[in-house]
């Protein structure tokens, strides 16, 4: 938490300790949500070809999570293949912070051998597959 008096840009969440006792949810503390929230104590570290991801695998709750980051000033389309994990879903959740966006939900339809994703311009984006076996 910063102080907004601080006028820096440091912090997730600001206030202004001296006037009054509401808060502001910065665009960092949702962007490091989108790690923090979802790739959980327990998981496994999985390294995925595309740089700009990273990707974790958690056997106890049976979930794999996958965190993609576009930098670029365009929208950007990829592919990713999970045919080394079983599926027994059809779907994942999907959350993505971007200029516009904090954390916005969306469902993306997920295949045996992996799926495609559009991302945002300037996103952070998460995508989260229950019931997932390795």
């Amino acid at each position: 938490m910063e102080d907004e008096s601080a006028q820096n840009n440091w912090g997730f969440i600001h206030s202004d300790f001296m006037n009054d006792e509401s808060y502001e949810l910065t665009k960092q503390y949702y962007a490091m949500a989108n790690f923090s929230k979802f790739i959980r104590p327990g998981s496994s570290i999985i390294i995925p070809d595309n740089a700009r991801s990273v990707a974790a695998y958690n056997e106890d709750e049976k979930q794999l999570t996958l965190v993609i980051t576009n930098d670029a000033n365009d929208e950007k389309a990829l592919e990713f293949d999970i045919s080394d994990f079983n599926l027994n879903t059809g779907s994942a959740d999907v959350y993505t912070t971007s200029k516009e966006k904090n954390l916005e939900s969306s469902e993306l339809k997920v295949y045996t051998n992996g799926f495609k994703i559009d991302l945002d311009k300037k996103s952070i984006t998460t995508i989260v597959i229950d019931d997932v076996e390795k």
